[in-house]
């Protein structure tokens, strides 16, 4: 977006694509039921999702997409833990958000403090729009993938 800027087409996308989302949240009808509680233990699962898959990187030396994808299939077996908690259907989707997070280079996910922040963003974001998108592929890294950029943005803000 840097490399740009001076670019009329990137500024005239970008401010109508936020001009289209604000006019469609106001437009798409949302079924969201608060619970404070549910919604602070997606963010503590993408958290884990994220350290875990990190660590598995760092630890086992796997590569990224290996270590996502073995968080994202032991995190599918955790409704089976008990068929009858509807709660338990929201993990295993939040946990591999954050494994998302892990998959960004070293260059942009320098330490385990941007990690940290950038899937507690992400958790507030996949809370945002738990019931906007509904079925619709890609929600998932498109949320960690914003989750990093708003980090990104606020480090570049304070250390710059």
């Amino acid at each position: 977006m840097f490399d740009n800027a001076d670019s009329y087409y990137l500024i005239a996308a970008i401010v109508s694509m936020v001009l289209l989302m604000t006019i469609f949240h106001y437009k798409v009808p949302l079924k969201h039921n608060a619970d404070l509680y549910e919604d602070f233990y997606l963010i503590l699962f993408v958290v884990l999702g994220a350290f875990a898959a990190k660590y598995i990187q760092v630890i086992a030396n796997f590569n990224s997409v290996l270590a996502v994808s073995l968080i994202g299939l032991l995190s599918s077996y955790i409704p089976n833990l008990n068929k009858q908690n509807n709660s338990l259907k929201d993990i295993p989707p939040a946990i591999y958000c954050g494994a998302f997070i892990a998959m960004s280079n070293d260059v942009v996910a320098f330490n385990w403090v941007f990690i940290c922040i950038a899937s507690a963003v992400s958790g507030i974001l996949l809370i945002v729009s738990k019931s906007v998108f509904k079925g619709v592929g890609g929600k998932l890294g498109t949320i960690a993938f914003a989750g990093v950029v708003c980090t990104s943005f606020l480090f570049l803000l304070i250390y710059n």
